[in-house]
């Protein structure tokens, strides 16, 4: 099988007009207010960005959906509700940050429930971001679709704005304007690791 491994994010510019179409909730667990744009049928199978093959969907129903190929919206649809409700079985609550929309799972990540590892951390001047797990989390949510970048230019836009209330729909916009900066990028070679302590050292002293 071959595996599309380069992207564009072209889609991205359909954000109105999915969400005019669809709502601005999740279209699969409708709770969850739709912070990306999700491919029915997956990059990774065929690139296709028309709007049947686009829904609005949260972090975690687009992590946990990843490259699984389906046939249909509601095939796709079916498995993710029984994917979620078998998930919370397991240890732990997974949740999305308020700060950056990264998703993460409290406390095994962090152990604020609003905040991911690296909010969190930079809030509270701490070095949960440079942890193993944190690090392995971002190398997963990247080989999943997330450009973990744009996410990070979205925590500094909120941080820089203290004191105001940026909507739930507004931090979808300017997240989606920050994909868009990054047209083209490519999985393979895409990885996070494990900074030395002088790396970390000199960073928070920066």
């Amino acid at each position: 099988m071959r595996y599309n491994t380069t992207r564009s994010n072209n889609h991205l510019r359909k954000w109105v007009l999915v969400t005019e179409m669809y709502g601005d909730m999740c279209a699969y667990c409708h709770n969850q207010p739709a912070t990306q744009i999700d491919h029915v049928i997956p990059v990774s199978w065929k690139e296709c960005n028309h709007i049947w093959n686009l829904r609005p969907a949260c972090a975690w129903c687009n992590l946990l959906a990843g490259s699984s190929v389906f046939d249909n919206f509601d095939d796709k649809y079916e498995w993710l509700r029984a994917e979620r409700n078998r998930k919370r079985k397991f240890r732990g609550t997974r949740t999305v940050c308020s700060c950056c929309k990264l998703p993460f799972q409290n406390p095994f990540h962090a152990p604020n429930y609003f905040l991911c590892a690296e909010c969190y951390s930079i809030e509270y001047r701490k070095a949960l971001q440079f942890r193993a797990p944190w690090v392995e989390w971002l190398n997963l949510v990247t080989a999943a679709g997330f450009i973990v970048p744009a996410h990070r230019a979205l925590g500094e836009i909120v941080r820089e704005n203290p004191g105001t209330t940026i909507s739930a729909k507004e931090k979808a916009r300017i997240l989606a304007i920050e994909y868009a900066k990054r047209e083209t990028w490519e999985i393979t070679g895409m990885a996070y690791r494990d900074i030395t302590i002088e790396e970390h050292s000199e960073r928070m002293n920066a």
